[in-house]
């Protein structure tokens, strides 16, 4: 179950940053979904320290999805 959850997750992780790198806002979405899955994997093996790194994940793509939302993303 852990194997085939960390796979999932890093596949997702790659998949959002590929799609951020894009700049898509997509990005932002997977990272979101991603984001609940890590924290299982978090729990699952009472890898506590990586809660704080969990939140401020979490925060940072609500904070890039509000600000794609207003348009202010940098345009090359």
């Amino acid at each position: 179950m852990l194997l085939g959850l960390s796979v999932v997750v890093s596949v997702g992780t790659v998949l959002a940053m590929y799609l951020l790198a894009d700049r898509r806002r997509s990005g932002w979405l997977v990272s979101l979904g991603n984001q609940p899955l890590w924290f299982a994997i978090t729990v699952m093996t009472e890898a506590w320290g990586l809660i704080m790194l969990n939140v401020l994940m979490t925060a940072i793509a609500v904070k890039g999805l509000l600000y794609w939302n207003r348009g202010r993303r940098r345009e090359l």
